[in-house]
């Protein structure tokens, strides 16, 4: 594969990234020169790799007041689905809708344990995995991901994932009221149950 298609199958997931979304979970929400200092990187560096995760919908940016003249500072946060709304364009999670409960009218998935009221969030969910470089494969219970960072997980560990799941939860959340479940699923995850494999479903929220 060239150094091109696997640029574009990774989507935003670098190991530099993943390391800024595990910064960001743990630690909260950061400045540019905080999340540089911690990751020993140039500024403009993380700067650019914070530009592509915000333009993706993996960060929010917000400034905040320094008390002090001068340009003000930006920080960046994980997305959080409770505050920051749908983070799904709403034609494309139409789109993903429309094909999935198109398949579901004819597939025998109608019958598994995630039931017909989840096919809009599944769909929303795999349709993200696909623009990101996840080659996910559904069957009957699990969507199954084929991760990009496999050569770098042993140095990012679970918390890369979890991070990432924080995000499919407010991928979850884009689905409009009148299409979705009444109330949202959960997702649960299982990573590298085999290198470089992961496995996540919908489940019934706690």
């Amino acid at each position: 594969m060239s150094r091109d298609n696997d640029r574009r199958r990774r989507g935003v997931f670098t190991l530099q990234r993943a390391r800024l979304l595990v910064d960001l979970l743990e630690h909260g929400p950061s400045s540019i020169e905080a999340l540089a200092h911690r990751a020993g990187a140039h500024q403009n560096t993380v700067r650019e790799h914070l530009g592509r995760l915000h333009d993706a919908g993996f960060v929010v940016r917000s400034v905040v007041g320094s008390g002090r003249p001068g340009r003000p500072r930006v920080a960046y946060r994980l997305v959080d689905a409770t505050v920051d709304g749908p983070l799904v364009d709403e034609r494309q999670a139409a789109s993903a809708i429309a094909v999935a409960e198109a398949f579901d009218r004819t597939s025998t998935r109608r019958g598994a344990p995630d039931g017909p009221w989840w096919a809009a969030e599944r769909a929303l969910v795999v349709d993200h995995l696909e623009r990101h470089g996840f080659e996910p494969v559904e069957d009957a219970v699990e969507v199954v991901v084929r991760c990009p960072l496999t050569d770098s997980w042993p140095r990012v560990g679970p918390a890369v994932c979890a991070a990432h799941v924080q995000v499919l939860d407010g991928v979850v959340a884009s689905v409009p009221e009148d299409r979705g479940a009444p109330v949202p699923p959960r997702i649960v995850y299982r990573p590298h149950t085999e290198p470089g494999v992961c496995r996540l479903r919908l489940s019934r929220p706690r």
